[in-house]
């Protein structure tokens, strides 16, 4: 999931839920460097296919975001479905 906060500041957002099969394991701890590398680069990716598209265009330029979008800024979050109705929100984790 991607959202875009009021002062252009574009937050990808992973999803992970529970499993009451699989061990475990707290979500964060499968950050690791490697992985954080490589949603960097999805991101780099993403904002280069924005600056491309017809159809996001008008979106950031009627949300205030006109300006190049390989300058907007970046955040990566975190939501975990952790199960019987419990969710924790991690926000900006790098």
């Amino acid at each position: 999931m991607i959202t875009l906060t009021q002062d252009c500041v574009l937050h990808a957002v992973e999803v992970k839920s529970w499993n009451a099969k699989a061990p475990l394991v707290h979500p964060l701890e499968t950050l690791g460097v490697s992985r954080q590398k490589k949603l960097r680069h999805a991101m780099r990716l993403f904002l280069k296919e924005a600056e491309a598209s017809r159809e996001l265009r008008p979106l950031l330029e009627e949300a205030g975001c006109g300006g190049p979008v390989q300058e907007m800024g970046g955040s990566f979050d975190l939501l975990w479905l952790k199960g019987e109705g419990d969710v924790e929100y991690f926000e900006a984790l790098f």
